[in-house]
């Protein structure tokens, strides 16, 4: 029972979980690659984080309101303030203030990044989306467990020195039975993360995990003072 369960679901779900894997790896190395903050000459003093987000507001895209707002790092940095959809999570685009004048020097596109993030998330089936993500995250728990349970020696085998082979991956991958010794032995080292990850995720992609943020129109005052504007500190 559990040798079919383990193969049936993961044959169901081997897409699924590909686009996952490959989207995740985008989302993680994207902003690395593709999102550095241009560097300035340090000018002198700091403008206010307020004063810094109403000059971006002033060239921000129509119908947009401030997602995120990173201040500068350290001399010279700029500082780095998203604009996305109402309520949204993740900015569409991303202008570069200098802090210390409050010009924009940079606009970066995150359309890309967003249209990979919501592919990890919802799978583009939005509004069920985070539901499959949820179903897939308790699948891929259940995988994990019963993973383990069919990897488990027998007893005969623990006694003998054969039992090696499940844990050690194979030297030689030859044909359907050294794929499976690999998948075998791949599986047994990262059942506990890829089990943690799908738990995670699942409990990630519940409703009640998001928080959406104040209605539009109160974007300005929640990121003003929270970083550094004059109320805040």
């Amino acid at each position: 029972m559990f040798r079919k369960l383990h193969r049936w679901v993961g044959l169901a779900l081997c897409v699924p979980f590909a686009l996952q894997g490959l989207t995740g790896l985008v989302l993680l190395l994207l902003p690395k690659l593709a999102f550095n903050r241009p560097q300035l000459h340090d000018n002198g003093p700091l403008l206010p984080a307020d004063t810094q987000i109403a000059d971006a507001i002033a060239h921000a895209p129509a119908g947009m309101s401030i997602v995120d707002y990173a201040p500068p790092r350290w001399p010279g940095d700029t500082a780095a303030i998203g604009f996305g959809p109402p309520h949204a999570r993740h900015p569409l685009e991303t202008l570069m203030v200098d802090p210390t004048t409050g010009q924009v020097v940079h606009v970066t596109s995150r359309v890309s990044f967003r249209f990979a993030h919501d592919l990890h998330t919802d799978l583009l089936l939005i509004p069920y989306g985070q539901t499959a993500t949820e179903l897939m995250g308790i699948l891929l728990t259940l995988m994990c467990i019963t993973g383990i349970a069919l990897w488990c020696p027998t007893p005969a085998l623990m006694l003998s020195a054969r039992w090696k082979r499940a844990i050690v991956p194979p030297t030689r991958i030859a044909g359907y039975r050294g794929l499976r010794d690999l998948h075998q032995t791949v599986g047994f080292w990262s059942a506990l993360l890829v089990g943690f990850m799908g738990a995670s995720g699942a409990i990630m992609s519940l409703p009640h995990a998001h928080n959406d943020g104040p209605p539009q129109g109160a974007d300005h005052a929640r990121h003003g003072p929270r970083h550094g504007g004059p109320n805040g500190g």
